[in-house]
């Protein structure tokens, strides 16, 4: 029994301590995310920003169209034409994605816009200021 023990020790100062750490991270997100409620926290995610869920769903769309064309290139190119194929597959799909992302920026400020309008528009109603807030409205 005390050689079992031994065995299991040795086995575990054999780990290196950063992959330790990491075991234990995600011991304490996953309780974490468990004790709080996986469900609740996507409710709230998805509630505050819905243009957030958009963006994350074009992300692993794309994360699987690049790991698809990097296979594809891969497997079709010739080994002397492998490097650069992967440079322009590379500089494609890091333009393709930051157009994107620039999209979704602008999207983001655009909507942040329009819910503060709404916002002085609802204020300024309250104070029956209604030209001032129809102005603001066609903003």
């Amino acid at each position: 029994m005390i050689h079992k023990l031994e065995a299991h020790m040795a086995l575990l100062v054999d780990i290196p301590w950063y992959v330790l750490l990491i075991t234990l991270l995600i011991g304490a997100i996953s309780t974490l995310l468990i004790q709080r409620g996986i469900r609740e926290a996507v409710k709230r995610i998805r509630n505050k920003a819905p243009l957030i869920k958009v963006y994350w769903q074009f992300v692993i769309v794309f994360g699987i169209v690049c790991i698809v064309s990097y296979v594809i290139v891969l497997n079709v190119s010739s080994e002397d034409s492998v490097g650069t194929s992967l440079s322009v597959l590379n500089s494609a799909l890091t333009i393709i994605f930051a157009v994107f992302v620039g999209y979704y920026a602008f999207m983001q400020v655009a909507e942040s816009r329009v819910r503060k309008n709404a916002e002085k528009a609802l204020h300024l109603i309250r104070a029956n200021n209604y030209e001032r807030a129809a102005i603001i409205l066609d903003e």
